[in-house]
């Protein structure tokens, strides 16, 4: 037999072109995960026809399972675990964002949403180590320009 064999593991982050996508092109990984029913998706073009909005309007208004909640003008997404107010870990083109300010963020500079429950969040952002709350709450994915 041979020794032990160690693996190093790597996130990987899927990315979005800010140019409409083209039939016949690889598109991101949130379009799989789309199909087997794990989550919810919002493209770029309901973020450019409704630019104007509020982005938690927006939110609320198409994923079903969030809702909006505000503190000191500021306002940020949030679930419900178990009958009490829960903060989806939000997840910035790859980065984990602490607290992100929805007022904060312009609809039009928005090129996808995803939005995934904490029983189907992906195992790329289903760590312990994911902020404060980790996936428990959900996993709320921007991806921006």
């Amino acid at each position: 037999m041979g020794g032990p064999v160690g693996v190093v593991g790597r996130r990987h982050y899927a990315s979005l072109s800010t140019t409409p996508p083209k039939g016949g092109t690889r598109r991101h990984s949130a379009q799989s995960a789309a199909r087997l029913g794990f989550g919810r998706f919002l493209d770029w073009s309901f973020f450019q026809q409704h630019g104007d909005r509020r982005v938690g309007g927006l939110l609320i208004s198409r994923i079903a399972g969030i809702r909006t909640s505000g503190r000191g003008g500021a306002e940020y997404l949030v679930s419900e675990r178990s009958g009490r107010r829960c903060y989806p870990q939000t997840i910035v083109n790859g980065v984990l964002s602490e607290s992100l300010d929805l007022n904060s963020i312009n609809a039009a500079d928005i090129i996808g949403f995803e939005y995934y429950p904490p029983a189907n969040t992906p195992v790329r952002y289903n760590s312990t180590g994911n902020g404060p709350t980790g996936a428990q709450c959900g996993t709320a994915i921007f991806w921006m320009k």
